[in-house]
């Protein structure tokens, strides 16, 4: 699997993400970079059950993702619905809309 990345300044104190039942990872990690070459992982696990996952992690980067190592069920790949990262942010003030 090629992890697809999404691009984030973040301080972050946890994140969530929501799978597909059977198209989930068993063994993943969530990482964090400043520059898409290093990665640092603020949370893996080798025993996942699918679902909704609320996580509580510690990292700084530009960009994070999720990284499959392996899958639950062979005849599947891995799916993610919905990926939410909650974090102090960077430096700058949110614009206002």
């Amino acid at each position: 699997m090629h992890p697809r990345l999404v691009c984030f300044f973040l301080s972050c104190s946890s994140c969530a993400f929501n799978s597909r039942e059977g198209a989930y990872a068993k063994a993943f990690q969530v990482q964090v970079s400043q520059d898409e070459v290093n990665w640092t992982d603020i949370y893996h696990t080798n025993n996942a059950t699918g679902g909704t996952n609320e996580l509580t992690v510690d990292g700084i980067g530009r960009y994070v993702r999720v990284l499959g190592t392996e899958r639950a069920l062979s005849n599947y790949g891995y799916s993610i619905i919905e990926f939410e990262v909650f974090g102090t942010g960077g430096g700058n003030e949110p614009p206002i809309t």
